[in-house]
Parts: C-alpha cells; sequence; structure tokens
C-alpha cells in the first residue's frame, strides 16, 4: 500500500525491527543469491538466425529496367539495458517487479516472482521537484500498489510544479535499421518487435527479391522516469516471512538469477516502417531527410524517392484516443506525428514504454545480448537506352556497333553475350538516321563509323571510334562533313546514374 497523500513528506518510516527468525530467514536469502554463481554476460541472449547460404547475384527484366540483385552475409551483434514495453506486456511490468533473468526476459516475457515483498522507495525525475516530493514509499509494492504510487508522484508534480514548467520537452531516444530479416530486427530492437510487426508488416519477401526498401525506426519520447532505490542486499527485497526454500522452490538459481525492474521510462513509443520501391543506393538518405526534417530542394534523385515514398506508424501512448494508433501516409506528413507527442502534460500522459532491469545479487545492470546473422539485399536498377544516329556527310558511311548483354548464371556468375547491330558495314548515304534500342543489361557499347573517301591509297577513313561506353538513355551521335574533312559528335541526353 501507499503510506502516504499527495501533500505529505514522503520520507520513509524507521524499519521495523526484525525478529530472530525474520533475521534468520534474510541472512539466508542473502547468502543464498550472493552465492549464485552465474555469469551476467552470457545469460541474457538473444541468438537469431545463423546464415549458412548466402543466395547467388542475379538479374532480371523488369519492364524498361534490368535489375540486379546481390546478397551479402552480414551480423548484428546488439546490447540491450533497456527493454520495450508494448501493450500486449506491459502488464508484467512495473518498477520494483522481482523478475527470473532467463530466457523469459530475453523474450520480453517476464517471469514475475509470487512473493511477499519489503517496501520500496520511488522516486521520478520530473523537473523542480525537491530531494523529498520526488519520492515517495511504497509499503506493499503490488503492482497496483506501485502504479497508485507512480500516479501520486506524477499528480504532485502536475499540481505543484507543472505551471513552473509548462513545456517539458521530451528525452528523445532514436534508432533505425533498414531491414532485411525478421531475425536482425529482432536482435536491433528487442523482441517486442514481433508483435510490433503484426503492425508494420514489413514485406521481407520482397525486400529478399530487391523490389522495395525497407527501414523500421524506433522514436522514444521519454517524458519521465520512475526509479527504484537500490537494495542494499538482497533480502531487502522480500517480506519477512520468505525463506530460502520458497526461493528455491520457485525455481531462482544460478540457471534463473533474480533480478528486478529498476527504472520504467514512461511516455509514448513511435515505430515507423519507410518504404521505398527504388533501387537507388540513396534511400537511406533520403529517409533521413525526411525524418529529420532536411531539406532537399534541388537534389531531383532525393525529392523523388521522398515523393514517392509511404510510411506506417505504430503509436503506443502519448495523445492516442485508442490504446494503439496505426497511421499510414506519406513521407511529407511523418514530421508532424512525430511532433504531437513532443511534449509532457496532463492531457498528453505516458505510458510505460521501456524499463531497466538489475541483478539482485549486485544492482549490476541486466544487459540483453542480440545477435544474429542476416542477409543484406541490394538492388541496382539500369534503364533502358537508345543510340540515335544521324548521317548528313557528303560520302557513304559505314557503322559498326556492338555492346555486350549480360545475365547471371545459377552461381550468381556473369554471362557476357557479344550482340552487333544489324545494318553494321552497309552502305549508308545521307541523309540517314536509325534509333537503335538497348536493354537495361547492356555494357560495354562499342561504335564505329567510316567514311569512304575515294582516294585510291586510303579508301576508308575513320570518323569515329569510340568503345567501352557505358548505356545512357539517349545517346546522339552524328557524322557529317566531306570526304576529306569529316567530323563527328557523341553527345548525351539524361544520363542514367
Amino acid at each position: 500500500e501507499v503510506t502516504i497523500s499527495p501533500a505529505e513528506t514522503p520520507e520513509s518510516p524507521p524499519a521495523t525491527p526484525k525478529t530472530p527468525v525474520e533475521k534468520k530467514h534474510a541472512e539466508e536469502i542473502d547468502k543464498y543469491i550472493w552465492g549464485l554463481n552465474y555469469d551476467k554476460n552470457s545469460i541474457l541472449v538473444y541468438q537469431g538466425e545463423a546464415v549458412t547460404n548466402v543466395p547467388p547475384k542475379k538479374g532480371y527484366k523488369d519492364g524498361s529496367e534490368y535489375i540486379v540483385v546481390e546478397k551479402k552475409k552480414k551480423g548484428i551483434n546488439q546490447n540491450n539495458a533497456d527493454t520495450s514495453v508494448i501493450n500486449a506486456i506491459s502488464s508484467l511490468t512495473y518498477p520494483g517487479a522481482l523478475v527470473k533473468a532467463n530466457r523469459e526476459l530475453v523474450e520480453n516475457q517476464p517471469n514475475v516472482l509470487p512473493v511477499k515483498r519489503d517496501s520500496l522507495t520511488l522516486s521520478v525525475d520530473l523537473p523542480g521537484m525537491t530531494k523529498k516530493d520526488n519520492k515517495i514509499f511504497v509499503k506493499n509494492p503490488t503492482k497496483s500498489n506501485v502504479n497508485n504510487a507512480v500516479n501520486t508522484l506524477v499528480e504532485r508534480w502536475n499540481d505543484k510544479y507543472s505551471k513552473a514548467y509548462p513545456n517539458i520537452n521530451a528525452k528523445i531516444d532514436y534508432s533505425d535499421e533498414m531491414a532485411y530479416s525478421e531475425s536482425q530486427l529482432i536482435a536491433k530492437f528487442g523482441t517486442a518487435f514481433k508483435a510490433v510487426n503484426n503492425s508494420l508488416n514489413v514485406n521481407f519477401e520482397a525486400i529478399s527479391d530487391g523490389k522495395v526498401q525497407e527501414e523500421v525506426i524506433s522514436f522514444k519520447q521519454i517524458y519521465y522516469n520512475i526509479n527504484v532505490n537500490e537494495p542494499t542486499s538482497p533480502s531487502k527485497f522480500f517480506g519477512s516471512s520468505v525463506t530460502k526454500e520458497q526461493l528455491d522452490a520457485l525455481g531462482v538459481n544460478a540457471e534463473n538469477p533474480p533480478a528486478y525492474i529498476s527504472s520504467v521510462a514512461y511516455g509514448r513509443q513511435v515505430y515507423v516502417k519507410l518504404s521505398s520501391s527504388s533501387h537507388s543506393n540513396k534511400v537511406k538518405t533520403a529517409f533521413e531527410a525526411a525524418m529529420n526534417g532536411k531539406s532537399v530542394k534541388g537534389d531531383v534523385e532525393l525529392t523523388n524517392i521522398i515523393k514517392n515514398s509511404s510510411f506506417k506508424a505504430v503509436i503506443y501512448g502519448g495523445s492516442a484516443k485508442e490504446e494503439v494508433e496505426i497511421i499510414d501516409g506519406n513521407l511529407s506528413e511523418l514530421r508532424d506525428i512525430l511532433k504531437k507527442g513532443s511534449t509532457y502534460d496532463r492531457e498528453n500522459p505516458g505510458v510505460p514504454i521501456s524499463y531497466t532491469t538489475n541483478f539482485l545479487k549486485d544492482n549490476d545492470l541486466a544487459v540483453v545480448k542480440n545477435n544474429s546473422e542476416y542477409i543484406e539485399t541490394t538492388s541496382k536498377s539500369y534503364t533502358d537506352g537508345k543510340i540515335n544516329i544521324d548521317h548528313s556527310g557528303g560520302y557513304v558511311a559505314q557503322f559498326n556497333i556492338s555492346w555486350d548483354e549480360v545475365s547471371y548464371d545459377e552461381n550468381g556468375n556473369e554471362i557476357k553475350v557479344h550482340k552487333k547491330w544489324g545494318e553494321n558495314y552497309k552502305s549508308k548515304l545521307a541523309h540517314f538516321t536509325s534509333s537503335i534500342y538497348l536493354p537495361g543489361n547492356a555494357r560495354n557499347i562499342n561504335i564505329y563509323a567510316r567514311e569512304c573517301t575515294g582516294l585510291f591509297w586510303e579508301w576508308w577513313r575513320t570518323v569515329i571510334d569510340d568503345r567501352n561506353l557505358p548505356l545512357v538513355k539517349n545517346r546522339n551521335v552524328s557524322i557529317w562533313g566531306t570526304t576529306l574533312y569529316p567530323r563527328h559528335s557523341n553527345n548525351v541526353d539524361n544520363p542514367i546514374q
């Protein structure tokens, strides 16, 4: 139970002396927990997927583009001291909860120990509160009593301090990751992402095929933290009637050591999925510009990516009328959504969005180590191109135009097939024009033209001999002049990046 009202001085009452039996129980609990032998660096580990085979490089035709998809093996190693809370498991997490540090905690489904508890002192980090006003003593720290105490602390601030601090900017915790596999994103954001993705619907299949690029962003707006005073010994967290044998019977041991939720952040959690069908290597840069409100004026490529991209946001807490709010839209609208929860007040309440866990043995942080391998997919598009020929010279001309068309075999090895224009070395009189259409997988383009001089010692004279040219959208090749003074040009319109 909470022993004080909002107006009372929140000092802890003196502890009731323990009886000899209770003292013995406390000493046995301390000895038992202090004696647990475990490696805190390996007990909380999420081991994701292991990649053994990397799919080969491949290419395919898609409309007027040739798409090359390449895959590389990558790994992610993330140490998370804060565990995200979503509505599905928020009922299990509250400041001071006693839990087991085991697989269930890694999976964000903590096992709360059903034992009698000793009193707790909670504190809040809202500004302006004195050292006494920011604390509260909870005699019987059940979940409901702790939540009542948290509400008391927050309302105390609302009543006494909010006018002096009308605009409290939320503390921002931001992280992002280009999406390639669910295991990778769980390693990045924690196992809470499994439930989040039920709403985000990251399209891993399309990402793997190189058809879309998607990024996931975790955006926490933290209004305040509720912290628990560290116990000076493990037994301080247990009621006087709890025994070592009870803890043993509940499965508290070196494989499942006890821990406690030492801090809970309250605020607004936003998960955002950004999605683009562009194959550009500037997609992430465009996403960052959209998130940060950075101007991309003058950069046509970034402007087009942002214009043709979309987002889906899943929002927990803040001013959302529903417990969870899901919003779809264009990237230009995203900044407004994030600004809505930028400040704390009574009308913009916070919900639990993350918690920190400490080992009861020594109060050390219980850090979850997330590891996973994944396959990074990158794709690049090559747009079909065209060579426009214009011959207006006063002579007979012949052309020789050739190129390679690339593809990939089942092992990802590049295959080149040499191609030639069907009109090669056929005599052309002025005025002659033609267009040669090249597919997006055309490479190493060679353009040669010669003209007939009529001179016995130099019957043919080279007009142009450009080799290993890149594919472009429009290449304009012109030849003109006379037999003795032929001229040429090779100009590009709208080069393909």
